[in-house]
């Protein structure tokens, strides 16, 4: 199951966002492990532009993972993208076993200063 996050920054600065992926069957809350996983978080314009015209961050390029155990990552995202006040849309996919599925995705709101 995806989880809707709306988060929000302030333009033009670096930006950290801390991210857990859990899994949620009945009354308990249970974190994906990350471990073997692939990673991908899409930065666009909106949730209906292509991928393509967004900036994609993995492992490595963006995205570091805190705990794999407890399904914890951070994406660090640079000022650069973050240059223009508004609203732009953000989703981070996991791929197992060559399946994709989308764990987490939302709104950014980008701030001015």
């Amino acid at each position: 199951m995806s989880t809707m996050i709306n988060l929000s920054t302030l333009q033009g600065n670096d930006t950290k966002i801390l991210l857990t992926v859990t899994q949620q069957p009945l009354a308990n809350v249970i974190p994906v492990v990350l471990t073997g996983l692939t990673l991908k978080f899409v930065l666009k314009a909106a949730q209906t532009a292509t991928d393509a015209s967004g900036t994609s961050y993995m492992v490595g390029t963006g995205i570091t993972v805190i705990n794999a155990a407890l399904g914890q990552l951070s994406v660090s995202l640079p000022a650069s993208a973050l240059s223009v006040a508004g609203a732009v849309w953000w989703r981070l996919d996991i791929t197992a076993g060559g399946l994709v599925g989308t764990a987490l995705f939302g709104n950014l709101a980008i701030l001015p200063v």
